[in-house]
């Protein structure tokens, strides 16, 4: 499986990746690093009530968020073309949110609806306006907006080395259900120069 996986991504001339979840058996990834295989980033999955993590970020709220049903050039500006696009061709209900500070946006979001779920992704701060409430602003919209669709249980991805990030989502109630790794191929290029 893992050569069919590596012929793939080789007639595409991309190099490997493998997303290896908690509940994949161990033996994957013993396999790709007998290869290899060097390991990325690591993401925590975490869930929670709605109602609690709404009501935890809504207390912190010190600027109003804008809703709507198209990206705002805030997010388009801050993913690459590909994500943008990616995040965009989902078939459920979407939405976006942003903060402005004089009217300049200075954070923004993004949430897909799926029944009972609301998941929360792309959040973004702009650096210079970091601590501000802009994340508590948009957040809250965004689960504002979930709410009115029924949803009960909010989830996102976070990486693990976004500490802040991760305990501010620890605090308004979410708790890590599962995470993945990513392990990547090293490129023939960057192995012929380690040599």
């Amino acid at each position: 499986a893992i050569d069919a996986v590596e012929a793939w991504f080789a007639e595409r001339r991309r190099t490997a990746v493998f997303q290896i979840f908690d509940e994949t058996h161990s033996d994957v990834a013993v396999a790709l690093h007998g290869r290899g295989y060097e390991q990325g980033s690591v993401v925590d999955v975490v869930s929670g009530p709605l109602a609690t993590a709404l009501g935890r970020a809504a207390s912190g709220v010190t600027m109003v968020s804008d809703v709507s049903d198209t990206m705002p050039d805030f997010l388009t500006d801050r993913l690459s073309a590909a994500r943008a696009v990616e995040m965009q061709a989902s078939t459920l209900p979407q939405w976006f949110a942003t903060a402005s500070i004089d009217g300049v946006a200075v954070g923004g979001g993004m949430a897909i609806g799926d029944g009972e779920l609301v998941g929360v992704f792309a959040m973004r701060t702009d650096p210079s306006h970091q601590g501000r409430g802009a994340g508590a602003a948009v957040f809250a919209s965004l689960l504002e907006r979930g709410a009115a669709t029924g949803a009960r249980t909010v989830w996102l991805q976070v990486e693990s080395s976004n500490r802040r990030a991760g305990d501010w989502y620890r605090r308004l109630g979410l708790t890590r259900r599962t995470g993945y790794r990513y392990l990547r191929r090293p490129s023939i290029s960057s192995s012929h120069s380690d040599a």
